[in-house]
């Protein structure tokens, strides 16, 4: 039996852990995820009133 030792494979699975951890921070940014609600209160009445 021989082993083969080819160091660029170690980049391969380099790229895919900074992949993945590059996923894991964009999932923790409410701002970026698709459907969050906004964390803002929406204001009960408009901003403009009429004059009396």
């Amino acid at each position: 039996m021989r082993i083969w030792w080819k160091p660029f494979i170690l980049c391969i699975w380099g790229g895919a852990v900074i992949m993945a951890i590059g996923g894991f921070v964009s999932l923790s940014d409410r701002r970026l995820r698709v459907g969050a609600p906004n964390r803002r209160a929406k204001p009960l009445r408009p901003a403009m009133e009429p004059a009396e």
